[in-house]
């Protein structure tokens, strides 16, 4: 049971980081560590 909880967590942030990228918004910090994307890399991604 505990592994479709972490997997349906992960798809909730998947979702809302998407969302968010619609939109141009950044997504929050910890939304990308629930997918195991530092904000870091993701803003270095992000630039290029």
């Amino acid at each position: 049971m505990n592994i479709i909880r972490s997997a349906l967590r992960a798809l909730r942030a998947a979702v809302s980081v998407v969302s968010d990228l619609k939109q141009n918004n950044t997504p929050s910090e910890r939304e990308l560590r629930r997918l195991g994307i530092s904000k870091s890399d993701f803003e270095g991604a992000r630039l290029q």
